[in-house]
């Protein structure tokens, strides 16, 4: 990031843009896992990674993202090798044509724009549905303990009509109902035999109802009301 800053005097929204973009390595590289294809031909690709640390959607390596061992991801050189590659580059990433950020980047010479692209692309986010540009902001660290117990208020006051996880969409990556969590390899429930990564948003949603007898097999503790008189003294 400060590179970007003090070579191609990107702003701090700058940043904030590219940091939210963590849909795009989630898409990316969650197809470089679960595919047998050689992207590394195919000038419409756009990221490719080396020593991705699962395979199968087993843990196999946990270096660190860009050091010798580690997970390394790029800019595909035969898609941002022209203008008309890393316009559509650009444009997978959300970048709005009239928008100050895609100007300041098209404007640059070719050279220039390839090493702002393998700068973004060597970021290696492959992070939470919920994050992205979201964790950027401290308050999104602290707003789900209330979510989730007002989930558990909503569930146990029979606000609820049906709880099932469905999708309305024919393609929302990490959204839909059978998508799996692959990051979340290494957290456990209170039962340590359950492949949490394996588990799809619907079987998710139904762990996560606290109304059911099942829910203690997962999860160790229930919110028992929905009041706030204990924080910080407020009535």
């Amino acid at each position: 990031d400060q590179y970007l800053i003090n070579t191609y005097d990107f702003s701090n929204d700058d940043i904030v843009f590219i940091s939210s973009k963590g849909h795009f390595f989630k898409k990316y590289i969650t197809m470089l896992l679960n595919s047998q294809v050689d992207y590394s031909q195919d000038a419409s690709f756009p990221l490719l990674c080396d020593n991705l640390p699962f395979v199968n959607g087993q843990l196999v390596r946990d270096d660190l993202p860009n050091t010798s061992n580690g997970p390394h991801c790029y800019c595909n050189p035969k898609m941002i090798s022209s203008s008309t590659g890393i316009s559509k580059f650009l444009s997978l990433l959300h970048l709005d044509s009239s928008s100050s950020l895609y100007t300041k980047i098209t404007s640059l010479s070719l050279n220039q724009q390839i090493d702002i692209l393998n700068k973004f692309c060597g970021r290696f986010q492959y992070d939470g549905e919920l994050s992205g540009a979201s964790a950027i902001d401290p308050i999104f660290w602290i707003i789900h303990g209330p979510v989730e117990k007002l989930y558990h208020k909503i569930v146990f006051d029979n606000l609820l009509s049906d709880s099932t996880y469905v999708d309305k969409k024919e393609y929302c990556s990490g959204h839909k109902a059978d998508s799996v969590k692959i990051w979340s390899q290494g957290f456990y429930f209170e039962d340590a035999t359950i492949n949490v990564h394996e588990l799809s948003n619907t079987q998710l949603a139904a762990i996560f109802n606290p109304s059911t007898i099942e829910y203690g097999r997962y999860v160790n503790y229930v919110y028992d009301h929905s009041n706030w008189d204990s924080i910080c003294g407020i009535q």
